[in-house]
């Protein structure tokens, strides 16, 4: 008995047999029935098109050389502007580089000024920023500009024989520009709390009871503002904002500063007390509570970012 060819056999499900079926005519495969990837429709494997991709508005490019030819001060503004949060850490490393800082000191210089707050950019990000804007620059330990020229090695003799040995170069400076300098002058905490306290008139009694807390030798935490602004009916019922908003909001103002562990008002601050806020009334009793903590906030931090 021969053994049969079985590649030219169909081996197809017949339903009207309710069996299989074996034809002597091998099956045609119709191309079209083919299932194939339409590679030339794909398109999220091809780079972008430039001309299609959407622009972020008021983004700035530090890259292009328009922006070099901008004066130094108008782009020491636009980055103050652009970086609110750390408005107060830039403007006191301008502050404490009016004399050259050596880039070892930096680190602790930022940390002091910033109250030890935990940030992504490091002091080495921020001395770049303010020196692309033209408010730092880098100089040597007599005030000198800093240049980044390749130094030649120099040879040395050791038991009667020459060697080639790297020179080091010498350390790097930060210090504050003209430009830097005017920027730094032109700084007026007081004109931000009246802007603020004008465009929030209605939470001035807040603002006022969050400052008295912060007007103390000891400061005050955000667990105990926390107490004082939301378990206030007028916040209470209205909730677009929490505590973490009027601090933040008195923070980028100048009237509040995380130093030492504890919120703490600035001389702005008591001067708004003194000022703006003398005549407004705050009519609400705090909670009294004992051993306030916010949860899942650390002990060493400022509370904002929880």
């Amino acid at each position: 008995m021969s053994t049969p060819d079985l590649p030219a056999f169909n081996f197809s499900f017949d339903p009207t047999l309710d069996t299989w079926a074996v034809s002597n005519e091998p099956a045609e495969l119709d191309s079209s029935e083919i299932f194939l990837p339409n590679v030339e429709g794909r398109t999220e494997f091809l780079p972008p098109d430039p001309d299609r991709v959407p622009v972020i508005e008021n983004s700035v490019r530090t890259d292009d050389p328009t922006y070099a030819a901008r004066p130094a001060e108008e782009r020491t503004r636009e980055l103050l502007s652009q970086m609110r949060p750390h408005r107060a850490t830039l403007l006191g490393i301008l502050a404490a580089c009016e004399t050259p800082m050596a880039t070892s000191a930096m680190k602790e210089t930022v940390e002091r000024i910033s109250g030890r707050k935990f940030s992504v950019y490091t002091p080495s990000n921020f001395c770049t920023m303010l020196e692309v804007a033209g408010g730092l620059a880098r100089v040597t330990d007599a005030g000198e500009p800093y240049t980044d020229e390749v130094r030649a090695p120099e040879m040395v003799e050791v038991d009667g024989r020459a060697f080639w040995r790297p020179t080091t170069p010498p350390p790097v400076y930060w210090q504050t520009t003209e430009a830097g300098a005017t920027v730094l002058a032109e700084d007026d905490p007081a004109a931000r709390i009246e802007r603020l306290f004008a465009k929030e008139p209605e939470f001035l009694p807040v603002y006022k009871r969050i400052l008295l807390m912060a007007d103390t030798e000891e400061g005050t935490s955000m667990g105990l503002m926390s107490v004082a602004v939301d378990t206030d009916p007028a916040i209470a019922e209205n909730r677009r904002f929490y505590v973490q908003h009027f601090v933040e909001s008195l923070e980028r103002a100048g009237a509040f500063v995380w130093a030492d562990g504890a919120w703490r008002a600035t001389d702005a601050g008591r001067a708004a007390l003194a000022g703006a806020l003398a005549e407004v009334i705050d009519d609400y009793e705090v909670p009294a509570v004992d051993d306030v903590t916010c949860a899942n906030v650390p002990t060493l931090t400022d509370g904002v970012n929880w």
